[in-house]
């Protein structure tokens, strides 16, 4: 059986000096279903919480202390917090941290809900970085 996504990335960082590159998106079960596991593309199950606020959406992953946003709808806040889940993410393991294991009883009654949010790993000694648009002289 393979070891958790978090002590295969830092193995590989560790002993070959790779490039992590994270992906994290929210997922949404309604939408897609069943997500698949493959070994090519590890991921790890958090879960959001969303509580509506005067003037916008608070916005947290549940058991991942420091992913936490807020925005004015429902849609910004979604994507804002994958954002957040991903630049908090990078930092810990930039700093040699490891992430926080995925907590499915996690849940904070003072959300008004709560949904799967999804953290995408994958390693690559190869990254291309294209500038977007143009590029001062």
């Amino acid at each position: 059986m393979p070891a958790p996504p978090n002590k295969t990335l830092k193995s590989i960082r560790q002993q070959h000096g790779l490039f992590v590159v994270l992906h994290a998106a929210a997922v949404y079960l309604k939408v897609w279903g069943r997500v698949r596991r493959s070994l090519e593309c590890p991921m790890l199950k958090y879960k959001a919480g969303y509580k509506f606020v005067e003037g916008g959406v608070h916005a947290q992953v549940v058991d991942f202390p420091a992913v936490i946003t807020c925005a004015a709808d429902l849609t910004e806040a979604r994507r804002l917090l994958a954002a957040a889940l991903l630049d908090v993410a990078e930092t810990r393991l930039e700093l040699g941290q490891s992430l926080p294991t995925p907590n499915p009883n996690a849940t904070d009654p003072e959300m008004d809900f709560e949904e799967p949010i999804y953290l995408h790993l994958s390693a690559s000694s190869e990254v291309e970085q294209t500038p977007a648009g143009e590029i001062a002289s």
